[in-house]
């Protein structure tokens, strides 16, 4: 970790560190955005601003203290630095719009859950800018399915796709890195990492505490936050994977088990003691 999280200037401040937005949410989904939110802080970012549609801003805001949460409508209100979409989201026509101007704009984006539901279709972005996408295997199998063109209501390719990415599992990877131009993190008990480069990474983590619903969502706003904070992509992937495997373990010695958002303080001690800050 040392090598991949820099530290932080003596006379940084919350200008210089990076400023994350995360499109997220949804009447059912709101935990795994504000989730993300909070885990972007964990990450070291300066800011954190939740955007959501207008009718769910006091649901949001009520369940965060630190991060700002802004209505579709409101706009950003500052520039970002990095753009995290996809937690919480249902993957409907509202949410669409937003996923397709992001995807045309050239900010480093992280995409995931709802997000990846929508994304089939999409050629590679215009502005080079850099994206990660971060499916567990469900969501892997749609999206390679639409990569290699076949049918995702064909059976037999389904089969096809399952079994690749079992047993398969790094060169499968790349291809879906290939096709979207896109930095992909497989999640599931063993992690692959691939970058359309032909570099491969695995985490072999074998944390099951780590199943638990909003640990995604962690791991996205976590990655964010790095994008964020101006850390190349590769890079901030897997420090991401990493540090979200480190406390996973470790809030499974504190805690137990543990739902999700127990998560974020373990993330931001690991990333502040086991980055270059560590060694200072």
């Amino acid at each position: 970790l040392p090598g991949l999280l820099p530290g932080l200037a003596p006379d940084a401040h919350k200008g210089t560190r990076g400023a994350l937005g995360v499109h997220g949410g949804s009447r059912t989904g709101m935990g795994a955005a504000r989730i993300a939110a909070r885990a972007g802080s964990a990450a070291g970012a300066g800011t954190v601003t939740l955007m959501v549609r207008d009718e769910l801003w006091a649901a949001a805001v009520a369940g965060l203290d630190a991060q700002i949460v802004r209505g579709l409508s409101d706009g950003p209100g500052r520039e970002f630095d990095a753009v995290l979409a996809g937690p919480g989201w249902d993957a409907d026509e509202a949410s669409a719009p937003v996923l397709d101007a992001l995807w045309e704009g050239d900010l480093p984006l992280v995409l995931d859950a709802g997000a990846l539901r929508l994304l089939g279709g999409r050629r590679l972005r215009a502005s080079g800018a850099a994206t990660v996408l971060t499916p567990h295997p469900g969501e892997y199998l749609s999206l390679a399915l639409e990569a290699i063109g076949d049918r995702p209501r064909d059976g037999e390719a389904a089969r096809r796709a399952a079994l690749r990415a079992r047993f398969d599992t790094g060169n499968a990877a790349l291809d879906l890195a290939r096709r979207f131009g896109a930095v992909v993190v497989l999640k599931n008990s063993v992690t692959w990492l691939a970058s359309p480069d032909g570099s491969l990474a695995v985490w072999d983590g074998r944390e099951p505490t780590l199943g638990t619903g909003g640990s995604g969502d962690a791991l996205a706003g976590l990655l964010a936050g790095f994008l964020a904070r101006g850390i190349p992509a590769w890079d901030a992937a897997r420090a991401a994977v990493i540090v979200h495997g480190l406390a996973g373990r470790a809030a499974a010695r504190a805690l137990g088990y543990y739902d999700a958002s127990a998560l974020v303080p373990f993330m931001a001690r690991i990333a502040r003691e086991r980055g270059s800050d560590g060694d200072r």
